[in-house]
């Protein structure tokens, strides 16, 4: 769906195995003595691994001649900008990429190894998937033959049969159903999803939602005057002439499908206004849909999509995000040819298969992926399978990973952080002077219930619950297609079976996707969630100073606590309901608080590319980005009065430890970016780019302003400040 219900920290794409929990412990305690040991004194270095891998990242790089008033960002991550090599197959380089490699290689060593008859048995299955994909020979030989035979049972593709395709055959509703069952995407003219009732989070609600064209939505508004639509054109015609359509044919009529899609984009709501979610929230049943959009058999076209295994009836309550936006489908599809329709669903189809077929089936699309990012190398096959086994097995991988790379004690020592800024947080809200008695109990009642999920759920170490998700999923070796299908498939029926079963939030399938260096706040279930992937170096470790850790990782957790009370977060009660809790003159304030923030990030301007970034989009990360910061320094001070010792780190000598706290946050975003994939990328991000999430932040600091002694009106300290938290 669209609407997300679950805000990510960013994009980004452990330790030593430990077998038992007490050697863990003992391994803590031995490291704590130590780091204890090596920084005693004010006067001598740490040099614990920790600080001096740290010393060692940061030094290399980090700008001495920048100045840091003048752009903290390229101060402390200026040589990385300089000396980083993006990959050639990648469209960046950052901290957070390097992590995520270091994650798919661990993955990828478990994966290549025998299957084994100990430990659940999804792992073998995941073994026998990661070998389907890397079996190119086999894909080879097959060619697009798997797909001309799903083409067949779909009816046929115009562009590619000519004269031949009969129009009489084809349903746009009939193919819907089609391509439900075989495990294709079937969202392509209306979006129907199951998901939280906004209102009432505790039940499921039937979504019907406007489409989702990105990541060419923005493009496609610009219509045939944007290269990036004229390359999307190219694509699908290689890849129309690779089924056996005549160039010219192709040229033809996949113009008149990418028409059809630009007609779409007009009444496709654009993500700025999507911020509001009561707009959003329109109540309808059945019948009242066969009233309002009257060509669609509701009752049977919805019993469709969600069976084989549950059903509605015409009283049955849907969720219509978007009802403009129903009118104008149902009136588009009415008056487009049968001929454009189907070459729309079925190419888009064809698109979606290309990946897990051959590789004269891949060229096409990174010939496009060339011009839209610059990008001119595939990825190794064995990191792109490791990504299909990631994203297909997340419970599973999540599994895998707890068992054989995360450091468990991690878990405790993360939620002493999480605790301290929970702490900060309410503090915060406690004496903001602009908001009312009542709203302010409100938004601590909020605070105080928030749930906290760190690592991983316990069930992940349950080889029988893995296995249960998994029950009766076929894996065929020897075809990557069809295994594809059949994951796709399994989860979106389970997503339906649960339609009428009550939401448990603390379930350990919503928190059990844990191979993921990323964190998140789940504001319909008012929880907050670090999963084991990111509690690790660079963002924390047991033996490194308070202001390495708070800097890094406690930056994060401060992120996504401010998330309860954004743009978004904020039109959630404790409950995780979309309902009004504010008074009418404190949610006035807090609007022109985060006016400020809109407007001080919409004049932020990409320099290499002249993209301006949306302020209005973006609000809710960077209003999490500026709480965030604040909430880890003053936490941060707080664990440095207890330590009561300076430490320092080898060749930094030079930097107070307040210093280090603020060095030490920009250091977790160097990114280096491929100038032809930034607009791609942050039309398409709700976070802005790494320069601004750095230098956004600190300009509204006055601490870092005092640490830094940058004077006023310098381009790190400027006059005017914004401040929701």
């Amino acid at each position: 769906m669209n609407l997300r219900r679950m805000r990510a920290f960013g994009k980004f794409s452990p330790a030593d195995k430990l077998t038992t929990i007490m050697p863990c412990k003992v391994l803590f305690v031995l490291n704590l003595f130590l780091f204890l040991l090596q920084c005693v004194r004010a006067d001598i270095l740490c040099q614990t691994l920790g600080c001096l891998k740290s010393a060692e990242d940061i030094k290399a790089n980090m700008d001495p001649g920048v100045q840091p008033c003048d752009n903290f960002y390229k101060f402390a991550c200026g040589n990385f900008l300089k000396t980083s090599v993006i990959p050639p197959d990648r469209a960046s380089v950052s901290t957070f990429s390097k992590i995520e490699d270091r994650l798919s290689s661990q993955i990828k060593t478990v994966l290549e190894e025998p299957q084994s008859a100990s430990g659940p048995h999804i792992f073998n299955l995941m073994k026998k998937f990661y070998a389907t994909c890397m079996d190119e020979d086999t894909l080879d030989k097959l060619g697009v033959q798997p797909m001309k035979v799903i083409i067949e049972q779909l009816g046929g593709l115009p562009v590619v049969d000519g004269d031949r395709w009969d129009s009489s055959r084809f349903s746009w509703i009939n193919t819907t159903y089609k391509l439900r069952d075989l495990g294709f995407n079937h969202n392509l003219l209306i979006n129907i999803g199951a998901g939280p009732d906004f209102k009432n989070s505790t039940r499921r609600r039937l979504l019907i939602d406007q489409v989702d064209l990105k990541p060419l939505e923005d493009f496609l508004r610009e219509g045939w005057r944007n290269k990036n639509v004229r390359a999307y054109h190219s694509y699908m015609v290689k890849t129309a002439v690779l089924f056996g359509a005549p160039v010219s044919r192709a040229f033809r009529e996949l113009k008149d499908s990418i028409d059809f899609e630009i007609t779409m984009t007009k009444f496709i709501v654009p993500d700025q206004e999507l911020r509001n979610l009561s707009y959003l929230y329109n109540l309808m049943s059945v019948h009242t849909l066969n009233k309002y959009y009257p060509s669609i058999p509701w009752l049977e076209f919805l019993n469709r999509i969600i069976g084989p295994k549950i059903s509605i009836d015409s009283e049955e309550l849907v969720m219509v995000t978007q009802p403009k936006y129903m009118s104008s489908i149902e009136r588009l599809v009415q008056i487009t040819p049968k001929r454009i329709l189907a070459n729309y669903m079925l190419m888009q189809t064809v698109l979606s298969s290309s990946a897990y077929l051959c590789k004269s089936a891949r060229r096409p699309y990174h010939d496009f992926k060339y011009v839209l990012t610059g990008v001119n190398s595939t990825r190794i096959r064995s990191q792109r399978c490791v990504d299909e086994v990631a994203e297909k097995f997340s419970l599973a991988v999540g599994s895998l990973y707890v068992r054989h790379f995360f450091d468990r004690t991690s878990k405790e020592n993360a939620l002493e952080l999480v605790n301290n800024l929970r702490q900060e947080m309410d503090y915060i809200l406690q004496n903001v002077s602009w908001m009312d008695p009542q709203t302010k109990k409100n938004a601590l009642e909020k605070s105080k219930v928030l749930k906290v999920h760190i690592g991983y759920p316990d069930e992940l170490l349950d080889d029988d619950k893995i296995d249960l998700h998994y029950k009766d999923l076929r894996i065929v070796p020897g075809d990557l297609l069809t295994s594809v299908l059949n994951l796709y498939k399994k989860s979106v029926d389970y997503a339906y079976t649960q339609l009428h079963e009550p939401i448990n939030k603390t379930s350990w399938k919503e928190f059990g996707s844990v191979a993921t260096v990323n964190a998140f706040n789940h504001i319909d279930k008012n929880a907050i969630e670090f999963p084991a992937g990111i509690l690790q170096e660079p963002y924390f470790a047991a033996d490194r100073p308070c202001f390495l850790n708070y800097g890094a990782i406690g930056t994060v957790i401060g992120h996504e606590i401010t998330h309860t009370f954004d743009d978004e977060g904020s039109q959630y009660d404790k409950f995780g309901n979309v309902m009004n809790w504010w008074d009418d003159e404190s949610k006035m304030r807090y609007n022109e608080k985060a006016s400020c923030i809109i407007k001080q990030y919409s004049n932020y301007v990409i320099e290499d590319i002249g993209f301006r970034i949306n302020g209005i989009t973006t609000q809710g990360e960077n209003i999490a980005d500026n709480g965030g910061v604040k909430e880890s320094y003053r936490a941060y001070l707080e664990c440095a009065k207890q330590k009561n010792a300076e430490y320092k780190l080898p060749g930094l000598e030079n930097f107070s430890d307040k210093q280090m706290f603020w060095i030490s946050f920009a250091n977790v975003w160097c990114t280096k970016y491929r100038k032809e994939a930034m607009e791609l990328l942050f039309k398409n991000d709700d976070h802005p780019p790494a320069e601004i999430r750095v230098n956004g932040p600190l300009s509204n600091s006055y601490d870092f302003a005092r640490d830094f002694q940058c004077y006023s009106g310098s381009k790190m300290n400027p006059k005017h400040k914004c401040e929701v938290w």
